[in-house]
């Protein structure tokens, strides 16, 4: 009897001890990892937030049960024959060899939840959709980039072409198309990028009315599609119409160089081809393809303005085509002055970016 009472009052320091140990642990765990109390409670959060929204859906529920039920009736009946040794038919331990699956699957399920949950925590998930960047990608950090960067080469692709495609169009009627055309009543005919597309794409060409504006009938089954070299790869492609169901195009001609009823020559542009932006990506206040207005003042900043030009947010900048038919990433924090020289075809700067 002494010997008991002597070592339970051995234990009670050990297991003070331990508890102690672990409480210290803990606390150093959440100081030392980041967001680490989110990782450990933030399921406590979660369920208060979601049991009060869950409608039971009992049918399923039932389907649930007879599931189980059936699988432990395989079981009881199955794994005697299977190893008699081992097993006997005895419904309770069924039951309990069922609820070990059930649990060990649901458990494995929870693990792998809980590892991507991590990896989304140190990769700087976002935690609500306001958050999220057009265009990201959320995952392991290596693959995200390889993919952004195979994305984006491939964007800068088709800007090139459809940069080829415009200086194509200067060759064969020795300038390049208006940024858009008015008649003196204001109805708008075919925007500048119609008008290469006319040139390039195999099929529209001679199908356009050139004496109705660009909503004509006629000339708007044309424009109610998407142009691929005109959107971004991976862009939600259901987003990119307008109510009137038009085609939309995330790039835009430079105004100083594709003007309004303005038909500018290479020999014009005296500041140089290289020097000069012909086009650029935007993201905000979309225009179709087809529309006389797709145009904008490079001036006004990059990422600055919704009217102005725009990229994607993790490149911080965005993609112009040039007068000479290259692109190049012009970026969000590029002087002004640099700026409005490069969108000025005959402003006689002195441009280093």
């Amino acid at each position: 009897m002494t010997n008991e009472t002597e070592q339970t009052s051995t234990d009670q320091p050990g297991n003070a001890m331990k508890w102690g140990l672990g409480v210290i642990g803990l606390v150093i765990f959440l100081m030392l990892v980041p967001k680490s109390a989110v990782l450990l409670f933030g399921w406590m959060g979660y369920l208060s937030r979601t049991l009060p929204n869950i409608n039971p859906q009992w049918e399923f529920m039932l389907i649930g049960v007879v599931a189980f039920a059936l699988f432990i009736a395989s079981i009881y009946w199955t794994l005697p024959r299977v190893a008699p040794h081992l097993f006997s038919r005895n419904w309770k331990q069924s039951f309990s060899i069922g609820l070990f699956f059930v649990i060990a699957f649901a458990s494995g399920t929870a693990v792998i939840g809980a590892t991507h949950h991590l990896i989304w925590i140190m990769t700087q998930r976002p935690a609500r959709k306001s958050e999220l960047k057009v265009g990201a990608t959320w995952g392991i950090p290596i693959i995200s980039s390889a993919r952004q960067q195979a994305r984006d080469t491939q964007w800068k692709n088709q800007l090139k072409q459809v940069a080829l495609d415009a200086l194509n169009t200067s060759d064969t009627y020795g300038h390049f198309p208006p940024g858009g055309t008015f008649d003196e009543n204001g109805r708008g005919g075919l925007g500048w990028q119609a008008k290469v597309i006319r040139m390039s794409y195999h099929g529209y060409d001679g199908e356009w009315d050139d004496d109705e504006n660009w909503r004509h009938p006629d000339n708007a089954r044309l424009c109610k599609c998407l142009i691929p070299d005109f959107i971004r790869p991976a862009a939600n492609q259901a987003s990119l119409f307008d109510g009137d169901g038009f085609g939309l195009s995330q790039i835009a001609g430079n105004v100083h160089v594709l003007g309004i009823n303005q038909a500018m020559t290479l020999t014009e542009i005296s500041d140089g081809t290289a020097n000069t932006l012909l086009f650029g990506e935007v993201t905000e206040r979309l225009r179709s393809w087809c529309d006389p207005a797709n145009v904008r003042n490079p001036a006004e900043g990059i990422n600055k303005v919704p009217w102005g030009f725009g990229g994607l947010p993790h490149r911080k900048g965005a993609y112009f085509a040039f007068c000479d038919g290259s692109v190049n990433l012009v970026s969000d924090s590029i002087d002004p002055a640099v700026l409005k020289a490069l969108s000025t075809p005959q402003g006689g700067e002195d441009v280093s970016f």
